[in-house]
């Protein structure tokens, strides 16, 4: 991976960054569990009203909604088939220096931006078969992989779709060896087996208000 990367990686030490308490904290994170957590107003402290910002540019798309071809619980907003608007409110958002000097200081380079994905997750019954990613798996596309979530809706319970992480299922964690990457298709245990090998307390269900932020290396065990 070093040779493949040597390039972002000398662009990343010939342009240091220095990173404040809170990034700092959200690496060290990533670093230790392949998980982090924070929020719009933590990361963001002098935009107040940021949230609302963000949750009306959303609702203005809600007239170009489809449902995703391939996954019956989730209603696309902004699918990765989409050309990628510099302009919106939420590519903004994501391309700002909090985030990617975080997630370049947990990669020690400068890295590439992969998708950008909106969706809306629709209520499904406790008793269904989990489907495509509401299973446990692993991401196929590289041995290390940081994604951002933000909730713009308030995520109190299991019902309303919440992330899922297994701590410590990152490169260099406790768990990394279970189930490993098979590329290009990631990996999917068995039903049960996560909940079988895990501590409880390593398996994360992340609720949070709106404007919550997760930051998660999904080569490690995740869910939806």
């Amino acid at each position: 991976m070093d040779a493949l990367n040597q390039d972002a990686r000398q662009r990343w030490e010939h342009n240091p960054v220095a990173l404040n308490d809170v990034q700092s904290r959200l690496v060290h994170s990533l670093q230790q569990d392949g998980i982090a957590f924070t929020s719009l107003d933590e990361l963001f402290p002098q935009d107040s009203g940021y949230l609302a910002q963000l949750q009306a540019s959303v609702e203005a798309m809600r007239d170009r909604v489809v449902q995703n071809r391939k996954k019956a619980f989730l209603i696309d907003f902004y699918g990765s088939d989409r050309r990628l608007d510099l302009d919106h409110a939420l590519t903004k958002y994501s391309f700002r220096p909090e985030l990617l000097d975080t997630v370049n200081a947990y990669f020690k380079l400068w890295s590439r931006h992969y998708y950008f994905y909106l969706g809306e997750t629709l209520p499904v019954e406790p008793s269904a078969v989990p489907v495509g990613s509401q299973a446990w798996h692993r991401d196929p596309e590289d041995r290390q992989t940081c994604k951002v979530f933000l909730y713009l809706s308030d995520v109190h319970d299991a019902g309303a779709g919440p992330f899922m992480y297994l701590r410590g299922s990152q490169q260099g964690g406790p768990y990394r060896k279970q189930y490993p990457q098979k590329f290009p298709q990631g990996s999917y245990p068995p039903e049960g087996a996560v909940e079988r090998l895990a501590d409880p307390k390593d398996i994360l269900t992340c609720l949070g208000r709106a404007g919550t932020i997760v930051l998660a290396d999904t080569s490690g065990l995740h869910k939806g």
